[in-house]
């Protein structure tokens, strides 16, 4: 992602950012819009802009349950 592409993702984020913090089906919205305005990008990518942080994913294996 470029800088060019950050910042209008960004702006992005900062419009709907208020709407997403009003509860899950908000944020849900918003995650929908997001992603139809910007398909190239990864979830984890989009996910990061969003919540205005890097955040890491750790998946755990611990076998069968």
């Amino acid at each position: 992602m470029d800088e060019s592409e950050r910042e209008l993702m960004i702006a992005f984020v900062n419009k709907y950012r208020p709407v997403a913090r009003r509860g899950s089906e908000s944020f849900g919205l918003v995650w929908r819009k997001m992603q139809a305005e910007f398909p190239a990008y990864t979830a984890d990518e989009l996910f990061n802009v969003l919540v205005g942080r890097r955040v890491e994913f750790v998946f755990l294996d611990d076998g069968p349950v």
